[in-house]
């Protein structure tokens, strides 16, 4: 009698593949009987010791070896992010920071093809740290074999805790001399970005490699670039878009980033209704990501469709994207002063022509003009609905829930979006009530699946070149009426701000990997602005 057809199946399946232990593929297996070798033990996984470009070496008994193995590691007392794989733990010491400090690398080659490794100590303390009799407050390279005094509050001894920096012996190669092109994804004046993968690694991991031209780039648009780059070196969260590696070649700068190949979020909801349980399944990654900023003082201050990036469409997962208006918060200071962000998202307090004060929450706000639009397919906030203008509807917290597009809208989901568009942003929600809400407790019963597109949302980016339908605000410097506690914030420009004058905006364009460089003239641009 023939066995059942589950059972035939289940043998001929075991037949037809066996596991290679050496290489962890699929390969085939003949269906004899003969008996074979066994199959030789796998080599030891890697450890941390094992792949290090650089070791900060306890120069005194009971401190731990500190290895530096990812491109950036912040320092500290203890891990903000449980799930961070580049922090690392300094002695639990008051005086120590929770993050004291972010140690990163560069690799830079000169025209002469000559290569080295390049250190820097970012100072996130109020303490601080001393390098070669310097007490660095802000930013300083350190060299092989430096000292690094971290500050210590025990009595009747040494004041601090000294480590010293070991590099590893391989001098890194040229960028693409590590990485192979596969594609050009797009172009502006001042960068281009392409798809790379590693000569030397598995093919299927991608990247995407900002190259920016430094030599058309002005000093002040360096410096933004600078605090982009501090800004992602600090981030290490699931939810928010990777910066790998740094490479400075000559003129050209390479920024190697997570590839999100997926698109962003704004096409996402303009092909497609969002239903609770999906609008669930986004923001509780939403409000994770910006928890984890605002936890390590970070506020993204640009919040909008086109900087979320889709890292799976199908399973909904996505990746916060674009730092250029980010700011990192003084460990003394939580409050900003300058006018920026992009008008549809731009928080009340933010534009108020009297006291334009403003602190996280600003990041909350933006969190409920996005949730309002993926429940019912329009903003909030918009010169279409004028009078008055959109600037004014934001001021005064003008927003309806019309009827028929909230008609199905549970109550819960309208009482979310009614704690983040709060006027005051004293009374607005923080992120972790946002995560508590009734509405994101719900159980989502939606299993992703592979997306349909279904009745387009009425939604247009506004971004016109030619500044003939889209306000180009001027920029202008900050208030000098500071108020106590209030940290000076600097008017500055990146890759995601639009500059003063419609020419200025299109040298731009293209210069953000995140949204322009997808060559679209229809984004709404952020910008600092004058009210």
């Amino acid at each position: 009698m023939a066995p059942p057809r589950k059972t035939l199946r289940a043998i001929v399946e075991k037949q037809r593949f066996s596991i290679n232990r050496n290489n962890g593929g699929l390969i085939s297996s003949s269906t004899t009987t003969t008996p074979k070798k066994p199959a030789a033990k796998p080599p030891p996984a890697k450890t941390i010791a094992d792949d290090w470009w650089g070791i900060l070496e306890p120069m005194e008994s009971g401190l731990s070896r500190i290895y530096l193995c990812e491109n950036s590691h912040v320092l500290g007392r203890y891990n903000e992010c449980p799930t961070s794989s580049s922090f690392r733990s300094l002695p639990m010491d008051d005086k120590i920071g929770p993050e004291h400090c972010n140690i990163y690398k560069m690799n830079i080659g000169d025209n002469g093809g000559n290569y080295r490794t390049a250190v820097y100590l970012n100072n996130l303390s109020n303490e601080g740290a001393v390098v070669r009799n310097i007490l660095v407050t802000a930013e300083i390279e350190i060299m092989a074999n430096d000292d690094i005094f971290f500050p210590s509050s025990r009595v009747g001894g040494n004041g601090w805790y000294r480590y010293r920096l070991k590099l590893n012996s391989v001098s890194p190669s040229g960028f693409f001399g590590k990485y192979a092109e596969i594609a050009h994804l797009g172009s502006g004046k001042f960068a281009q970005v392409k798809l790379v993968t590693n000569r030397h690694g598995p093919k299927q991991e991608e990247y995407a490699v900002k190259i920016i031209d430094k030599g058309l780039v002005s000093e002040k648009h360096l410096a933004s670039l600078k605090s982009e780059i501090n800004i992602m070196n600090r981030c290490d969260h699931h939810a928010l878009t990777k910066l790998y590696d740094i490479y400075e070649e000559g003129d050209k700068l390479y920024l190697l980033m997570e590839y999100v190949k997926d698109g962003d979020f704004f096409d996402f909801i303009t092909k497609r209704r969002l239903t609770e349980d999906t609008t669930r399944i986004i923001f509780s990654q939403l409000f994770q990501a910006i928890q984890y900023l605002h936890s390590v003082r970070i506020v993204h201050r640009d919040l909008k469709p086109e900087n979320i990036l889709m890292a799976d469409a199908s399973q909904y997962r996505i990746k916060v994207s674009d730092f250029g208006l980010s700011k990192l918060l003084n460990a003394k200071y939580s409050l900003m002063n300058t006018i920026c962000g992009t008008p549809t998202y731009v928080a009340p307090e933010i534009i108020n022509p009297n006291k334009h004060v403003y602190g996280k929450s600003a990041d909350m706000w933006s969190l409920g003009v996005i949730l309002y639009i993926c429940l019912c397919g329009y903003p909030p906030f918009s010169d279409q609905l004028a009078p008055p203008g959109i600037l004014d509807q934001i001021r005064t917290c003008r927003y309806y829930f019309r009827s028929p597009h909230w008609d199905h809208i549970s109550p819960d989901a309208r009482n979310l979006v009614k704690g983040l568009l709060t006027l005051n942003p004293d009374s607005r929600l923080t992120v972790g009530e946002a995560l508590n809400h009734p509405f994101m407790r719900r159980s989502t019963s939606i299993v992703p699946r592979p997306l349909q597109t279904t009745e387009p949302v009425p939604l247009t980016r506004v971004h016109d070149q030619s500044g003939s339908s889209v306000e180009i605000f001027r920029i202008i410097n900050d208030t000098p009426e500071l108020t106590t506690g209030l940290e000076e914030d600097e008017t500055f420009l990146t890759a995601a701000s639009t500059i003063a004058s419609a020419s200025e905006l299109s040298d731009f364009n293209g210069f953000s990997m995140c949204s322009d460089m997808r060559g679209d003239s229809n984004y709404e641009s952020a910008v600092q602005f004058d009210i």
